[in-house]
């Protein structure tokens, strides 16, 4: 079960990834802080995010594929049963 406290994790850290980004970007444009042409490319928080749910997911979805193959197996050998 370590795989769904994993995906949880992830979605998580995603889920506050996003929470201090909006948090520190609003600062910064308060302090006035302004986006400059060279920073507008450089990666943010929020850019992190569907990485780490992809991880999560991935992960999970690896697992719940391995439980299935366990359990066609099983089912396949008790033989009708």
């Amino acid at each position: 079960m370590r795989s769904a406290l994993h995906h949880n994790n992830c979605l998580f850290i995603a889920y506050h990834v996003i929470i201090i980004d909006k948090a520190f970007r609003q600062k910064l444009m308060r302090e006035g802080g302004t986006v400059t042409s060279s920073e507008e490319h450089e990666l943010t928080l929020a850019e992190l995010v569907p990485k780490m749910r992809r991880i999560g997911n991935d992960s999970f979805s690896q697992y719940l594929d391995t439980r299935k193959a366990q359990l066609r197996q099983l089912l396949s050998s008790a033989n009708g049963m």
